[in-house]
């Protein structure tokens, strides 16, 4: 059984790595691991404020490939030696999940909803979430709302 606990719509941080030259790579690898362009400090020095839900033409009208969404997420006191689950509820099209830099989860099915272990956290800790999304063509985003969960 699980329960939901934490909503993490809003606004993200987000990367859109125009130069990312593996990004046909995320379709067709489920557990490749990858990093933005420009190493994982890109995300803090090439990021915008984003909302999730959402798709990336609203902000960046042509862009295909890959975004890279981040936000820092810190676990309640009551959720120490729980199992913790990322549910999201729609990603347009491909995305893999990163927890401080540590690939977690790959999903190749397209334009669906997934769900992440993210494993036994240690609450009052901040962590990194990243989920890289890739997409063929402007539409591409986190369509639907993006849950944390605890095992019961």
């Amino acid at each position: 059984m699980h329960e939901i606990k934490e909503n993490l719509d809003g606004w993200w941080h987000a990367f859109f790595d125009v130069q990312a030259e593996w990004c046909l790579e995320i379709a067709y690898e489920k557990q490749t691991t990858h990093i933005p362009t420009g190493g994982w400090g890109a995300l803090d020095e090439h990021r915008e404020s984003v909302p999730v839900p959402g798709i990336w033409h609203d902000r960046h009208p042509a862009h295909h490939g890959v975004v890279w969404y981040q936000r820092p997420v810190v676990l309640p006191e009551d959720w120490e030696e729980r199992e913790v689950l990322l549910l999201i509820e729609q990603v347009c099209s491909l995305a893999q999940v990163y927890l401080d830099e540590r690939l977690v989860m790959a999903t190749r099915e397209a334009d669906g909803s997934f769900m992440a272990r993210l494993g036994r956290l240690e609450s009052q800790h901040l962590y990194s979430l990243s989920i890289c999304v890739w997409h063929p063509d402007d539409t591409g985003g986190i369509t639907g709302s993006v849950l944390l969960m605890r095992a019961e």
